[in-house]
């Protein structure tokens, strides 16, 4: 017998999306306290609204118009200003269809957050759990890539940090005391500005060292659902420590 197939009902759906939704929200831009905004590079949210997002769904199907959106691009266009920024949703970058999302034009910006699967999940979700989406313009910042690290907060407490970028070794972490000096620096940094106005106690947040100043905070996820980065996995996670690519001999 061919068992029946049935949709979820509108109220599944939306009981669906908004645990999706509760479990990642306070990591979400828009939901971020102002301690730390204040804390990260410069970011301009652009509202979505709901006629925006359904056309967005009907881009990502293959409409050809784009009223609302061309509306859309040029407040975008607007707020950048032809200053190029780093473009994601309030949830995700499009980096699954752009690697580096960085343009000073709307349309391009639009573009890529319709062509990509991680936006447009993100943007179903933000729609059937009915939660503000917000397109976040993020002023660029020079990172070098052995300056980006992954830090890994469990229980209120700061477990791991992972080299981010971990396709190859890196110089700078085959020396034990610039791990150990790169954790003193997160670490400080982490009890007194990044922790105590957290709303959570599991989460993933990013830093770039940047010489002698204050790290900069470039985004925070859900733990348990990042990339664990050089650490592979979360159960190397949880036994704590520093995770970066080993080389036999120094490498750039």
């Amino acid at each position: 017998m061919i068992p029946e197939i049935r949709l979820p009902s509108d109220d599944e759906l939306f009981a669906a999306c908004s645990a999706k939704y509760a479990i990642a929200a306070a990591t979400y831009i828009d939901n971020w306290p102002d301690e730390w905004r204040a804390l990260s590079m410069g970011t301009t949210l652009v509202k979505l609204p709901a006629d925006a997002i359904a056309e967005m769904f009907e881009a990502h199907d293959g409409r050809q118009e784009f009223p609302v959106l061309s509306v859309l691009a040029a407040e975008i266009d607007a707020a950048m200003n032809w200053d190029a920024q780093f473009i994601r949703l309030n949830t995700r970058s499009p980096k699954d269809f752009e690697p580096r999302p960085i343009t000073c034009a709307g349309r391009q910006a639009i573009h890529w957050l319709i062509g990509s699967m991680r936006t447009i999940e993100d943007l179903s979700m933000l729609n059937l759990a009915k939660k503000p989406a917000f397109i976040a313009l993020r002023k660029q910042v020079y990172i070098r890539k052995s300056s980006e690290l992954r830090c890994f907060v469990k229980g209120g407490s700061l477990i791991a940090i992972c080299q981010y970028f971990y396709d190859r070794p890196q110089r700078t972490w085959q020396s034990e005391a610039k791990r150990h000096e790169a954790w003193g620096a997160i670490e400080a940094f982490w009890r007194s500005a990044v922790h105590p106005p957290s709303p959570i106690q599991d989460y993933v947040f990013d830093v770039a060292l940047q010489g002698a100043g204050q790290p900069l905070m470039i985004e925070v996820n859900p733990y348990g659902l990042s990339d664990p980065c050089a650490a592979k996995t979360y159960e190397n996670i949880e036994r704590g420590g520093f995770f970066y690519v080993a080389a036999p001999e120094a490498a750039t």
